[in-house]
């Protein structure tokens, strides 16, 4: 079995409305808001540093303060370097700045850590954080159609599956979805 668990959704610090603050997101004490703690079967409880974790994240906008709508604008995984090293290199901090000018609202951040199968921990090992990436993205480009990654989403996006992607090919249906849209859209999660 190949574990991940996501972290608290955070805040991305800005200065004027559609610049990421470097200076804070550097700052440990910004990093810690990551921090979950876990239970295992046993009842033992451990914080994970996810700063120090690899796996996937999930760059976000919510538009407003209050509000639940959130919507994913990049997907990303960390195999080689922790999260803290890889989620704002140059290049995701170019393309984080450049959604949030065209988009506006509130950056927010998720890490998914992979952990260890049978003690509680951060996990090293990579197998199974590409196979993240790829669900990740076809899920989110769902969400959002404009989702910025660019291989996997852009197939994922020419994709359309009734009950799935779209209720039907061929417009709003009077009455009732049909019986095999229904079963379709409950077995993926969607019904």
């Amino acid at each position: 079995m190949i574990k991940f668990t996501p972290s608290e959704l955070v805040e991305i610090p800005i200065i004027k409305s559609t610049t990421l603050d470097l200076k804070n997101i550097k700052n440990p004490d910004w990093w810690a808001k990551f921090d979950t703690k876990i239970k295992d079967n046993s009842g033992r409880e451990k914080t994970l540093s996810f700063k120090d974790g690899v796996g996937c994240y999930i760059f976000s906008i919510k538009k407003q303060k209050n509000s639940n709508k959130i919507t994913p604008w990049y997907v990303g995984k960390t195999e080689t370097q922790t999260f803290e090293k890889e989620c704002f290199t140059d290049h995701k901090f170019r393309k984080y700045t450049e959604i949030l000018i065209e988009q506006r609202g509130i950056p927010m951040l998720i890490l998914i850590a992979k952990i260890k199968e049978k003690q509680l921990g951060l996990s090293t090992q990579v197998t199974g954080i590409s196979e993240l990436e790829e669900m990740l993205i076809r899920r989110c480009v769902v969400q959002n159609k404009k989702l910025s990654n660019v291989s996997i989403a852009s197939i994922a996006k020419k994709l359309q599956v009734e009950g799935f992607t779209v209720d039907s090919f061929y417009g709003p249906k009077k009455g009732r979805r049909e019986n095999r849209i229904i079963k379709f859209s409950n077995i993926i999660g969607r019904g």
